[in-house]
């Protein structure tokens, strides 16, 4: 998981494309602009990867 801020968005893409030439990927996006994941609680993290969110 990256930031949400401009870099994250672009490596998110940048890996995503890459990534996807090997394997399944699902590209996650935060709610809100600036969202960082080490901010996020174990929980939300289980949503996000069980694919919840």
């Amino acid at each position: 998981m990256l930031d949400e801020n401009e870099a994250g968005k672009a490596g998110r893409e940048d890996i995503a494309c890459r990534l996807s030439k090997f394997c399944f990927v699902r590209v996650h996006q935060f709610p809100r602009p600036d969202m960082e994941p080490e901010h996020l609680t174990d929980e939300e993290v289980a949503d996000i990867v069980e694919g919840h969110k």
